[in-house]
């Protein structure tokens, strides 16, 4: 006796055989409500409004003009035909529901929308620096003088300084010697060596002396000319070496005239527009800038040291010459005749052959000679090898040497030119203020810089302007300072611009570097600043809170850097809690400074490593999707959030795919569906999809939405449109399809309805009572042998108007379909089976099926 119950009617698992799914996993879950564990099939559809063609992007605002709140799933909706992103606008005491919205492809830059009908650009739109115009009282006092004197003065003396030197070149001779080849900071004399202007040979190393060695003697000596990275000439051969140090020669005669044409600067009295020095005075300057600019004592014992090494260079590549081996001599040749030949007197009757003892004594010589050759050879290699090798040094030492001058040089030359502390002290040789400049009544004078920030109708406060030239005024002084354009080049009313706000420095007082000079409408063009800075506002401007960033050209010289490449602006807008919203440009995760959604400050940007696909918030972390692997992004602040990468590459498919779910985030990759859970990523359809079932579906072309707890994945792939569905309850994941049918998708948490845009029109979903026909089918289960069930009964709310139709399958063929309008059970036709499918379709809710093979069985279960 057995029987067949079902009463758990789980997820579908496509990629599995009938056999393997045993009982954890169906072969059909087909418009059932996921998150429900009965056979209970999804609501029906209606048709809510008509849409324009290529709708991609539906809202709704979810209040009225009046800033009431009005619950309504049949309400007007906002159709987009382009990929958007919205997001509410966490705003206090914001009763016009002002909304967010990015372009999910980047081709326009973000905006702001609200019900009252605003459309605005995001972000308010940063002014030029104010122009200012000083009124300082014509005086020159004792501090005024002494400022001019060792800042505008000095600074002018030092441009003259560097005027009268010859402009700086790595090739110009003019820096290096002077025009009868004596080099201004090397060796006094060249020791026989040539320069490129001796030699006429432009194309060289100016910097250089040369050594022109000949054929013969470079083959003699065997010098490396690879080694020594010497020019071939037509007849020999040029060696380098380090010699002409680049130097800071003076034009004296220039020099002073132009010192005598410095004058006094307006507002400094009666001494305003006259020379301030004297042609001694002149001349005076002129002597110690050359002083301190020339080779002085710390070059010495480099230009010393470096004549040495060139007399020695230019005697090994020009004059000192080696020993030669000589020719190697030539061994003697043997007799033709036998050595012994009869005739003697002894014993053998044989005697020497005279030929062969003169050979063998030849042959003596020749070894002997042999011998005192190879040894005059070795010598001589090893002199070669040693020629070389100084040479090598030397060349090496020189360039070293020359390095060490023009390093020094240099810093010479810095310290007179850049640093005004060494023509400070030249102020004082002369007499400083007291003999250069007359003084009058002494007054406090205060450095003063502006800026300027822009404020919306909305209240909302621009990044301030870069900050304007310094000012110096005291406090009988006032500074006229006129209202900036945009550093967009828009009129103010294009960006809704009602005021701006004049900010300046306040050193003065502690803890306050800028202050709020005056609040004025935006049709004030001009403020006269006569504000003492007891009296300033404490209110200071925010100098991070940019405009939202877009990919802009880094290498324009303007203040304001214009866009660069396709689909550049801020995307993917999300909204994550404590008042963060977050966007993306490539591979750059943008934050805005919280609760102030047009402010973006670039110090609150993170990188990822692969560029991004798509975002979404998930409780208190971002999830960013990327062509590598997902990051989660974390903080408690836009300003300190951190970024981890994920271990697992499962780069996303598909932007639209992203959807935040209960626990985390779900999208489809290349593989199937993933699911982002703190600090993890797994692969949850794994064992549903085969990758080749997967690439079927197209994921690419996936889009996706979450409603009610549950995951619409809506795909058009190989076999037609379709809709996996994945619910996600209690953190177990159960997957099935449906037969909802969309270019696009939103999910109206605020009225709990779902909207699908299909055919030009927005179909509001799963809300009739009328439901749709539900299929579940189970996977094979096996019996123990071949046994006959006889019964087959549904438990659930079938009737004549909501039939269930039951089939059942055994041993591969399809035995039995029956339609059930009541829980009346239902006879089987006869036969043993081992394997048995059930599936049930129907628009009723299911508890349980049975099938049973006798009358108490059935009652049993």
């Amino acid at each position: 006796m057995t029987a067949l119950k079902i009463s758990s009617f789980v997820g579908e698992a496509p990629s599995l055989s009938g056999r393997g799914l045993a009982g954890s996993f169906a072969r059909h879950n087909h418009n059932l409500y996921l998150a429900a564990n009965d056979f209970r099939p999804l609501q029906g559809d209606k048709v809510h409004s008509a849409c324009p063609p290529g709708t991609l992007t539906l809202y709704r605002f979810h209040r009225n003009a009046l800033g009431q709140v009005v619950p309504d799933p049949l309400a007007p909706l906002l159709a987009y035909p382009e990929r958007r992103s919205l997001a509410k606008g966490q705003v206090n005491d914001e009763a016009t529901e002002r909304t967010y919205m990015t372009f999910d492809l980047g081709e326009q830059a973000p905006r702001v929308i609200n019900i009252q009908g605003d459309n605005r650009l995001l972000g308010v739109a940063r002014p030029r620096a104010p122009e200012l115009v000083a009124n300082v009282v014509d005086e020159f006092t004792p501090d005024e003088a002494k400022t001019w004197l060792y800042g505008e003065f000095v600074e002018a003396l030092q441009a003259r300084i560097v005027s009268a030197s010859p402009a700086r070149s790595s090739d110009s001779a003019a820096i290096r010697f002077n025009g009868e080849g004596v080099a201004y900071a090397g060796a006094a004399q060249s020791y026989g060596l040539k320069t490129v202007v001796q030699l006429a040979r432009p194309d060289l190393n100016v910097g250089m002396l040369y050594a022109e060695v000949t054929d013969a003697r470079a083959a003699a000596q065997a010098m490396n000319m690879t080694l020594l990275q010497a020019t071939k000439t037509g007849t020999g051969w040029l060696v380098p070496v380090s010699a002409m140090p680049m130097a800071y020669p003076l034009n004296g005669v220039a020099l002073q005239a132009a010192l005598q044409l410095l004058e006094f600067p307006a507002g400094s009295g009666e001494q305003s527009g006259s020379a301030v020095l004297t042609e001694a005075q002149a001349g005076q300057l002129v002597e110690l800038a050359a002083a301190a600019t020339a080779p002085g004592t710390t070059c010495e014992k480099w230009r010393a040291e470096l004549g040495a090494l060139l007399a020695e260079f230019s005697n090994l590549a020009l004059v000192k010459w080696w020993d030669s081996a000589g020719e190697p001599p030539v061994k003697p040749s043997q007799p033709k005749l036998p050595r012994w030949i009869t005739g003697g007197g002894d014993s053998t009757g044989l005697v020497e052959n005279s030929d062969w003892t003169i050979h063998d004594k030849a042959l003596d010589e020749y070894y002997t000679a042999l011998d005192a050759y190879n040894k005059g050879e070795r010598g001589v290699s090893s002199q070669v090898d040693s020629l070389n090798s100084r040479m090598l040094e030397v060349q090496a030492r020189c360039t070293a040497l020359v390095a060490s001058i023009e390093g020094q040089l240099a810093r010479q030359w810095t310290a007179a030119t850049d640093d005004n502390k060494a023509a400070s002290a030249w102020m004082d040789k002369l007499g400083g203020v007291t003999k250069l400049a007359s003084t009058a009544g002494v007054r406090t004078v205060d450095s003063r810089f502006y800026v300027v920030a822009m404020v919306t109708d909305w209240g909302e406060e621009s990044e301030p302007s870069p900050i304007s030239a310094m000012v110096e005024v005291d406090a009988n002084d006032t500074v006229l300072v006129t209202r900036p354009g945009l550093l967009t080049g828009e009129v103010y009313t294009a960006r809704h611009i009602v005021k701006w706000r004049l900010y300046r420095s306040n050193t003065g007082q502690a803890g306050a570097a800028w202050q709020l000079v005056k609040e004025m409408g935006i049709d004030v063009p001009q403020f006269l600043d006569d504000v003492a800075s007891s009296e300033l506002d404490s209110l200071q401007p925010q100098f991070n809170w940019a405009a939202p960033p877009y990919r802009q050209d880094g290498q324009h010289e303007g203040e304001v850097k214009p866009v660069i490449g396709a689909n550049p602006y801020l995307r993917n807008l999300a909204s994550l809690a404590n008042g963060i919203m977050a966007g993306f440009i490539d591979n750059m995760v943008a934050f805005c400074e919280p609760y102030v959604p047009y402010a973006w400050p670039v110090a609150y940007q993170v990188k990822t490593e692969f560029p991004i696909v798509a975002m979404a918030g998930a409780d208190s972390y971002l999830v960013v999707l990327t062509t590598g692997n997902p990051y989660v992004i974390t903080g408690a602040h836009s300003s300190a959030m951190s970024a981890q990468q994920l271990a697992y590459a499962y780069p996303c498919a598909a932007a639209r795919s992203v959807c935040a779910v209960s626990g985390g985030v779900l999208y489809a990759c290349p593989t199937g569906i993933c699911f982002v859970q703190g600090q993890d990523v797994k692969l949850i359809t794994q064992t549903y999809f085969t990758r080749e079932q997967w690439q079927d579906m197209n994921p690419a072309g996936m889009h996706a939405v979450e409603h009610g707890g549950v995951y619409y994945l809506f795909y058009d792939g190989l076999a037609g449109p379709g809709c996996v569905v994945v619910s996600v309850e209690g953190g177990a994941f159960k997957i099935g399809s449906c037969d909802l049918r969309g270019v696009a998708a939103w999910s109206d948490k605020f009225n709990d309805a779902l909207y699908l845009v299909r055919g030009g029109q927005v179909w509001q979903c799963l809300t009739e009572r009328a439901r749709k026909v539900g299929r579940w089918r189970s996977g094979t289960s096996t019996l123990p042998k071949q046994e006959a069930l006889a019964w087959v009964k549904v438990y659930g709310d079938q009737s004549p108007d909501a039939p269930i139709t039951v089939r059942w399958w055994a041993d591969d063929e399809l035995i039995h379909t029956v339609v059930l309008d009541s829980l009346e059970p239902e006879r089987l036709p006869p036969g043993r089976f081992l394997e048995h499918v059930i599936e049930l379709e129907g628009a009723a809710r299911v508890d349980s099926v049975v099938l049973a093979s006798s009358t108490k069985e059935l009652q049993a279960v």
